[in-house]
């Protein structure tokens, strides 16, 4: 018998979340995911004026990644009508490391591939419904155990497409999968309670953080394939 929220609890739920204290935790987490955009676009700058895209090696780590998901992705054609409009994670697909997720559920879009380069999963969810959809997010479940995100909860509109980021930094996997939800689905509740710490893992307990834990070891990644890119040139420049 699966469990029902009674009309008390129910009630009491939303009177948190409208609560001045939710509402101004909600603001500051805001802020804090603003200055980390400026700042990933900040870093972007600096990559171009210090002509990082230019590097040989990380040209090849990108063409190789596209190589993956070029393959992936006719891999993944293949065994799209096994699923088709299928729940992901929740049927049990997995799919390999060089595979590219392209589902519907619930009237979320989702793809996604991971990307070896940068050591993060990339790629779109899009509203293919006739419905606005609340607070939507992704998230990424890992061969090790590890879950990725969730992505920051965004409401789309019919036919509104965004673009999705999940760190993998330093995760060694073999398969994974993904799915996207939207508003407060079932054992999936507004902040996942009662997810164990062993699940968890280095993420923050509290969920509200999480889309903003994601963002910054996104931004860590970049500072520090910037900062190895240019360690690389100042050895060859002794060398010389």
């Amino acid at each position: 018998m699966k469990p029902t929220m009674t009309p008390a609890l129910y009630g009491l739920c939303l009177t948190l979340l409208a609560s001045p204290a939710f509402s101004q935790q909600q603001a500051d987490i805001d802020k804090l995911h603003a200055l980390v955009q400026q700042a990933r676009a900040q870093v972007e700058v600096l990559r171009e004026v210090a002509g990082i895209r230019g590097e040989r090696r990380e040209g090849r780590e990108h063409r190789e990644g596209r190589g993956e998901h070029r393959e992936g992705r006719g891999e993944h054609r293949e065994g799209r009508g096994e699923h088709g409009e299928g729940r992901g994670e929740e049927s049990g697909k997995r799919i390999s490391k060089n595979q590219t997720w392209d589902a519907t559920r619930n009237g979320a879009h989702l793809i996604l591939a991971y990307d070896a380069a940068s050591q993060s999963f990339k790629g779109t969810v899009e509203n293919a419904s006739t419905k606005v959809l609340s607070q939507v997010r992704v998230e990424v479940h890992l061969s090790n155990g590890a879950e990725l995100g969730p992505t920051r909860r965004i409401d789309l509109a019919p036919g509104k497409k965004i673009s999705v980021e999940l760190s993998a930094a330093d995760q060694k996997f073999e398969w994974w999968t993904t799915h996207p939800e939207a508003g407060t689905e079932e054992n999936h509740g507004s902040e996942h309670e009662g997810e164990s710490s062993e699940r968890v893992g280095d993420r923050p307990q509290a969920g509200v953080l999480r889309p903003l834990y994601n963002e910054l070891l996104l931004l860590n990644r970049e500072i520090k394939t910037i900062s190895e890119a240019l360690r690389r040139r100042r050895g060859r420049e002794r060398r010389r």
